[in-house]
């Protein structure tokens, strides 16, 4: 999940509420934040079912 607001943060820095530059100024374009959002747990999600699938595979050649 950091990665993922890493990357979010970079693509729409608005969304650093934290960021001086930002703070109280906040005009975010909804239709963009739902779309990279979206796009970075999408690759997070594949990561994830990579690697569920991988183990699977690796325990039901060796058999335990």
């Amino acid at each position: 999940m950091d990665r993922q607001v890493l990357w979010m943060l970079k693509e729409i820095p608005e969304l650093d509420f934290e960021n001086k530059k930002f703070k109280g100024k906040q005009k975010v374009n909804e239709e963009q934040r739902n779309k990279i959002c979206f796009e970075c747990g999408k690759t997070g999600f594949f990561f994830s079912l990579f690697f569920k699938t991988l183990n699977d595979t690796i325990q039901s050649v060796s058999g335990t």
